[in-house]
């Protein structure tokens, strides 16, 4: 099937960039525009607009050195440490929905919140 892949950069607190990545089948989100992914949490999206619902997400937290295509957009030099946190997101029948990489230079914090889907 066709990949959606959205790229895209948020600062944090209002100075500290970090790089998103959302990739997902075109049949996933069929009336989808770039204001819903942008302002929105993607598993909202994905439950209000999505074909199937979210049953379970697994998640990784790995460091990486960096290549020079994403370091320049967060401000570091190729070969400096990051952390990425990856998610896959899986509908009931156990079939992948989507996938999220989102890149942190490793000197900023990371928070993460969960909120049961319901």
């Amino acid at each position: 099937d066709e990949i959606y892949h959205v790229f895209y950069k948020r600062y944090i607190d209002g100075a500290s960039p970090i790089i998103e990545e959302l990739f997902f089948p075109v049949f996933m989100l069929l009336a989808i525009d770039d204001e819903d992914i942008l302002r929105k949490s993607f598993l909202d999206v994905i439950e209000e607009k999505g074909t199937k619902k979210i049953s379970r997400i697994t998640q990784t937290i790995e460091t990486v050195r960096l290549k020079s295509d994403i370091a320049v957009h967060l401000d570091v030099k190729e070969g400096a440490y990051a952390i990425v946190v990856g998610r896959v997101f899986f509908s009931s029948d156990g079939s992948p929905i989507a996938y999220t990489r989102t890149t942190i230079s490793s000197s900023k914090k990371v928070q993460m919140e969960f909120e049961r889907i319901k």
